[in-house]
Order: structure tokens, then sequence, then C-alpha cells
């Protein structure tokens, strides 16, 4: 058997990879200083984060991504509860700033209901926090005859969401309000 070489030319191809610009997210805490150990989410378009970060020392949490995101971010702090910011574009050289301010009077919202039921929770912007929840290991779910406490929540209106069952309610700094699903 000969081998004899192709008859057609070719071409050598290489791939290389383009790194993006590591997208970062900052979170200070009301006075404007760095927190470290706050836990960042991209929250994207699906049920579950696009991306989890923790920030570092000096309060960022950075992404690798392979692309621009336009993405909705949240951020949640032990002392300070959660906070988030509207969709934004993420990973481009032309990225505007994106820092999160915590806030320090947070509220809580309790959900009973007499039937099983799964809940997902809108911030006052519309994003759904219910796979931020999740990934903390909040449940998003309500017993029979039970109860479910969101706590942590900044000041605003909230809208609740269970199977057809929606609710609108306004969460105070310091107070508890109680959404009935019926």
């Amino acid at each position: 058997m000969t081998i004899e070489p192709p008859r057609v030319p070719v071409a050598d191809v290489i791939l290389r990879r383009h790194d993006q610009k590591p997208a970062t997210v900052a979170v200070v805490d009301p006075s404007g200083q760095p927190l470290s150990g706050a836990t960042v989410f991209l929250l994207g378009s699906g049920a579950m984060p696009s991306a989890v970060g923790t920030t570092d020392g000096s309060g960022i949490a950075t992404f690798r991504l392979s692309q621009p995101i336009n993405t909705s971010v949240a951020a949640y702090q032990n002392a300070f509860g959660w906070m988030w910011l509207s969709a934004r574009t993420l990973g481009t050289d032309d990225a505007e700033e994106c820092t999160i301010r915590m806030v320090s009077g947070t509220g809580c919202v309790v959900v009973s209901s007499k039937a099983a039921a799964a809940v997902d929770l809108y911030a006052p912007s519309g994003i759904s926090l219910g796979g931020a929840l999740s990934f903390l290991g909040v449940p998003v779910s309500v017993a029979p005859g039970g109860e479910l406490r969101l706590s942590g929540l900044p000041p605003g209106a909230y809208t609740l969401r269970a199977g057809a069952y929606r609710a609108s309610t306004e969460v105070q700094a310091g107070k508890e309000v109680r959404v009935s699903i019926r």
C-alpha cells in the first residue's frame, strides 16, 4: 500500500478563544464600604441563575463569561439580605459599572396556604427571585396549612405568584407582611 499526499490544497485552521473582559459586580454596604462574602447572581432568563459568584475582600465578584450577557443581577449577604439591579449588559469593554448598594432596613413576606403551593416572588423591578432563592436553599413552596418566610427583602412593592394566584404586597423595613393563598 502506498500513501500519497492529498491532491487538494490543505489549510491549517487554528482556533483561538477570544477572551472576554471579565464581568465584575461590586457589592457595598449602605455607607459604600465593600462587602466580602456576598453571593452574587446573574439571573439570566431561565429558572436558575446563569452564574453565581462570591465577593472577595474588595467586595468584587468576578465572572468569566464566554460571551456578553444581558442579565438582571441580585446579591445576598447575611447582614443585609437581598438587593438587585435591573437588566444590564455585562462582559463587554463598554459595559456600565455594576455596583449593588445594600440597604440596612429589610422586611419579610410570610406566605400561608391551605393547599401545597410553589411560590415565586418578583422584586419591585419585576425580577423573579425564585431561582436565586432555590440556589441558596431557601424553600420556594409552602406545605398545606404551613407558612413560608421570605426575609431580608428591601422595602418596595413585590408580586407573589403561586399557580393562578397572584398578589401584590408592600414590604416595609422592620415589618412582616402576611399573604394567604386561597
